[in-house]
């Protein structure tokens, strides 16, 4: 059965926000309308999110709540369990209209690469990992086909389709890349897209690449951050 039969069922009319981007990147085309799936959205659909990595921490909901984005840039999504839990959030707080767009290039990271136990879970098949497929069938289970769409491709790419066709993410959740050169690119980058009075959330402040990098990042533009639970979060000037 394809997603296309099941939009009754997983969320009913796309987003004009979402549809506007893809009208622009993916040429109008719903990366998720002729995805196959073996049942129907609502009948698949768990409470349990996918596996993931403080996936609904309380930063989520938050800001969600405070902010009521329209536009909400992931940055680094795996097997979508974050993605997942804020399409729930904006759902239930009545924002049909929001979407959430997933950049990552689906295919792992140095530290994946570097330990056998990590690379394990790219799935590769012929030299190649193969696990944006959970990824869609994760967003499909859960019937948020209609507030997400998967954006493959870099993260310092991503940055810079969003700035041309102005795309300005009202909420921004990095978690890509976790070295130090690459977290703070993605870091100066993304908040260079975030418009006035947004919010940026982080994953793994416990790790020292990132810790530094926010200290860092905060001080340079005298803004305040707060971090609880391996997350930090900080509102742009508006």
């Amino acid at each position: 059965m394809t997603l296309a039969a099941l939009q009754g069922e997983s969320g009913g009319a796309r987003s004009p926000t979402r549809q506007s981007f893809l009208d622009r990147i993916h040429d109008g085309v719903d990366p998720f309308a002729s995805y196959a799936t073996t049942g129907t959205a609502s009948a698949a659909a768990s409470d349990a999110l996918p596996d993931g990595w403080g996936s609904d921490h309380p930063y989520f909901k938050e800001y969600i709540d405070l902010i009521r984005p329209s536009r909400i840039g992931e940055v680094g999504t795996w097997l979508g369990g974050s993605a997942v839990h804020m399409g729930r959030l904006l759902r239930a707080a009545g924002l049909s209209d929001s979407c959430i767009i997933c950049v990552d290039t689906w295919l792992g990271s140095s530290e994946h690469f570097l330990n056998a136990p990590e690379r394990r879970t790219l799935k590769l098949a012929n030299g190649r990992a193969t696990f944006y497929d959970d990824f869609m069938r994760n967003v499909v289970r859960h019937g948020l086909d209609d507030l997400i769409v998967p954006f493959s491709i870099t993260s310092v790419a991503a940055a810079e389709v969003f700035r041309e066709i102005e795309f300005t993410p009202d909420l921004i959740y990095v978690d890509g890349d976790h070295t130090s050169r690459g977290f703070r690119t993605d870091l100066e980058l993304y908040w260079d897209i975030l418009r006035p009075g947004g919010a940026l959330i982080g994953d793994d402040f416990d790790w020292q690449e990132i810790h530094m990098n926010v200290l860092e990042f905060a001080f340079l533009q005298k803004v305040e951050f707060k971090a609880f639970d391996n997350k930090f979060a900080m509102r742009k000037p508006a």
